[in-house]
């Protein structure tokens, strides 16, 4: 996979450390493109948390390993991983850990102030500015992104001993700013009073009649076949991620159980797994945040009587020294999830990412920033906790995007240009594709956005979702707002899909100029992004993974009803599905479903296949749909008892080979 490291490279460090003499310093990182504006030098005598991520062991295993559980043809199919067994696995070796520590006690760190993280990957230590500055030959600074008064710290550039150099991946705060978070839903205009209906639709049982401009629970049980709920086992709870300190408003869902689903009971709401000071609920209606009231209001009613879960992610700032640089949008979640990166105090003092949040069977993440304004190593480091999250069984399912080819227009103050692309050297201004992460990481489940004709029934053909902008009373952008899709710059195309992928690509892929780059030299000016004039990276991982309905949901947000549209609909729509998919197999003694795609890919027959539309962006009419996967929608729609009946055969025949009875894990 791109972005793994050289095991080479470590064992040629580890092989120098029998010498006591020091190397000279080289220069580990440095900034390339400016999004940001430096303010001022760091205080000298400000308390700087540096923490020194290092190179893990054996990630260029970490596929190998997924699929080895994940594909219903290995004979270990099912057989996820324990913590321990992860954490033992991809650990640094001990001497990189203690070559770091006798760095720093060797430039008059005490050896107390020294924390080493549970999975060995982190070594922490708080110092001084002015000796954080000393050790690392860097000058820190405060810079504003531009989009809103928060403040982060970083440097320029900062060097390590070329020995340490070659055992580090990266150190934090450092090079890159933390990107911005972008929610992936827009709420609409208030629902006009009544609705043209065609003659079919007329015939339609009253529940289900206007699906195609009314959207709501009930629809997508009908669209997909999705039964009712009936279990509620503690393993099998859903996991809606949220971010920036988002609320919901009780009364808005309350509101929603009684007009749409009246076999939720009032007053259901998520247990809340507060991250960095998330809350969940908020009595002031002020407050609510669209984003939580929609997931929650189309995940609940799906799921029920199974519970819900609300990992929230506080607003944390870099002024306060907890916000790293390196964090993608994600790396607050992906780190309370897996704590490995915590040391005894970060614990004691309830550091950043230390507040052991449980591992999710199934995790819904409906936000996203561009690939180039993540941190490409950052982006890696959040991947990397991804694969090991689905080798220990859990799925991660995140959206991928609302603005078709492009990730982001000006519908977001945060935005970087108009239509959301990059020029060749990878600076926004330009007409190349922007891929978005965590979209390309392999290991996460994918998910693009459909839509019903406005005026149609369940009957009729699904199509690439693609709102008209003047419905979302948006119409001064030109950017399309359609279903996310396309193909990474930072991850090469994974196995389980390179058939699939080619098909298109061979097929019916429009005639773009594209290029083929592994991901590397991204910020050194030197990037092959769109060289030879090319549009997107056919050698990159392509997404989405799959699609649902993302068009026109009814949801109830502050004591209004109100259309949204989005994949931040979808997101939730599959991770509900792949939830009440584990409740039978955990009712069957099978394992959870954990890493899908081997088993999606395998079975197409389990897909509508969505073969109208188009996901435009950029100036271009973006990917087309077409028969098979393709980069707008994916394998398709789910249809339900196929996909339970392929995954239960697939735990069946798994069981089978083995001698010993099943067992859940």
């Amino acid at each position: 996979m791109l972005l793994s490291i050289s095991i080479l490279a470590v064992a040629s460090a580890l092989h120098t450390l029998a010498s006591p003499i020091s190397s000279p310093h080289v220069v580990h990182e440095k900034r390339a493109i400016t999004r940001h504006i430096r303010g001022s030098r760091i205080p000298e005598d400000a308390i700087i948390p540096l923490r020194i991520g290092l190179k893990q062991s054996n990630l260029e295993h970490g596929y190998d390993k997924v699929m080895d559980v994940s594909d219903p043809r290995s004979p270990n199919y099912g057989k996820h991983w324990t913590l321990q067994q992860v954490r033992d696995f991809f650990a640094p070796p001990p001497e990189a850990v203690e070559a770091v520590k006798q760095w720093l006690v060797d430039s008059d760190i005490k050896p107390e102030l020294i924390q080493v993280s549970e999975d060995r990957g982190w070594i922490g230590v708080d110092l001084p500015t002015a000796q954080a500055e000393h050790l690392l030959r860097a000058e820190y600074h405060e810079y504003y992104p531009g989009r809103d008064a928060s403040v982060r710290i970083g440097c320029e550039e900062y060097s390590l001993p070329q020995h340490i150099s070659q055992l580090v991946d990266y150190v934090k705060p450092g090079v890159n700013l933390s990107p911005p978070a972008q929610k992936r839903s827009i709420v609409h205009r208030e629902i006009p009073e009544t609705v043209q209906s065609s003659p079919v639709a007329a015939s339609v049982d009253p529940v289900l009649q206007f699906c195609g401009s009314k959207m709501r629970p009930a629809c997508v049980r009908g669209l997909y076949n999705i039964p009712l709920g009936t279990y509620n086992t503690s393993a099998n709870k859903l996991a809606i991620a949220m971010f920036q300190n988002s609320h919901y408003y009780q009364p808005d869902l309350n509101a929603y159980y009684s007009v749409f689903e009246h076999r939720v009971p009032i007053d259901t709401h998520p247990v809340l797994i507060p991250i960095d000071g998330g809350e969940g609920s908020t009595e002031n209606i002020d407050d609510t945040f669209h984003e939580a009231d929609i997931d929650l209001e189309i995940a609940i009613p799906l799921v029920y009587p199974q519970t819900t879960t609300y990992y929230s992610v506080g607003d944390i700032h870099a002024n306060d020294s907890r916000m790293s640089e390196e964090d993608t949008v994600i790396s607050p979640l992906l780190d309370a999830i897996d704590g490995g990166f915590c040391t005894p105090t970060d614990h004691q003092q309830s550091v950043r990412g230390c507040d052991e949040a449980p591992i999710p069977r199934v995790l819904s993440v409906s936000w996203a920033a561009s690939e180039l304004v993540a941190y490409e190593r950052g982006a890696a480091r959040s991947c990397h906790q991804i694969m090991k999250l689905v080798l220990q069984g859990s799925t991660i399912v995140v959206a991928s995007g609302d603005f078709g080819v492009a990730l982001d227009s000006n519908l977001h103050a945060d935005s970087h240009n108009e239509n959301g692309c990059y020029s060749d050297n990878g600076s926004p201004d330009g007409g190349v594709f922007s891929p978005g992460f965590p979209a390309g990481c392999p290991y996460a489940l994918v998910v693009g956005g459909t839509q019903l004709p406005v005026n149609g029934t369940l009957e009729d053909p699904e199509e690439v979702l693609n709102v008209p902008l003047t419905e979302l009373a948006l119409a001064s952008t030109s950017a399309p707002f359609s279903s996310g899709g396309g193909f990474s710059n930072y991850f090469a195309r994974p196995s389980y899909q390179d058939s699939d992928v080619k098909t298109y690509l061979r097929k019916h892929a429009p005639d773009y100029p594209s290029y083929e780059y592994d991901g590397s030299d991204l910020f050194s000016g030197q990037s092959k992004i769109g060289s030879n004039g090319g549009l997107y990276n056919r050698a990159g991982r392509g997404y989405p993974d799959v699609s649902a309905n993302g068009a026109h949901l009814v949801i109830a947000f502050k004591d209004r009803a109100l259309f949204s549209s989005g994949t931040s609909i979808s997101a939730p729509v599959w991770a509900s599905i792949i939830t009440l998919i584990n409740e039978e197999l955990t009712h069957a003694g099978y394992p959870p479903v954990g890493f899908a795609q081997p088993l999606l890919y395998q079975n197409p027959d389990a897909f509508n296949d969505i073969t109208l539309g188009s996901n435009g962006g950029c100036g271009t009419d973006g990917f087309p749909a077409s028969p098979g996967w393709d980069p707008s929608t994916g394998l398709g729609t789910p249809n339900y008892p196929k996909l339970l009946k392929a995954f239960m055969d697939a735990a069946e025949r798994a069981a089978a080979r083995r001698k010993d009875s099943p067992k859940s894990s």
